[in-house]
């Protein structure tokens, strides 16, 4: 079981396989991956410091 916020900030619970090509940040652009992963760190950063 696997979680993300929407824009809105509410979690979604989903269910995601470990090897699923259509989530796998290989195939974004540079561009796309790398503000994924900004995205993610800020996220991260403001759920820690709850």
């Amino acid at each position: 079981m696997d979680a993300c916020r929407n824009e809105k900030g509410e979690l979604l619970l989903v269910e995601l396989e470990d090897l699923n090509p259509y989530l796998s940040l290989l195939e974004l652009s540079d561009d796309k991956r790398q503000n994924f992963i900004e995205t993610m760190k800020k996220s991260l950063q403001k759920a820690l410091q709850a």
